[in-house]
């Protein structure tokens, strides 16, 4: 982490929980429970959520670390393969 924040001088890096998900199919890694793939506008950043325990958490974690609107968006139903929002638009 440390040769990370070096290299982005004057920029704040957040670790956020994540949790990894070794299915995949087609050769495809999921992406189920990574709610980091997001999208970004100027306003808003749309967070994807899993209904999984760490959620709640991510939420706060990006909250307490922007100026923009969180939003949460319930990939149930959407993505088996939890691709994101970012990928979906």
């Amino acid at each position: 982490m440390k040769k990370l924040q070096s290299s982005f001088s004057g920029i704040t890096i957040v670790e956020v929980p994540v949790v990894f998900n070794d299915s995949s199919s087609g050769g495809i890694v999921s992406l189920w429970g990574i709610n980091l793939n997001s999208l970004l506008t100027y306003n808003n950043i749309y967070v994807p959520v899993f209904i999984m325990n760490h959620d709640a958490e991510t939420l706060n974690t990006i909250r307490n670390n922007t100026t923009k609107n969180v939003i949460s968006i319930n990939e149930t139903g959407v993505c088996y393969m939890g691709i994101g929002v970012r990928c979906l638009a």
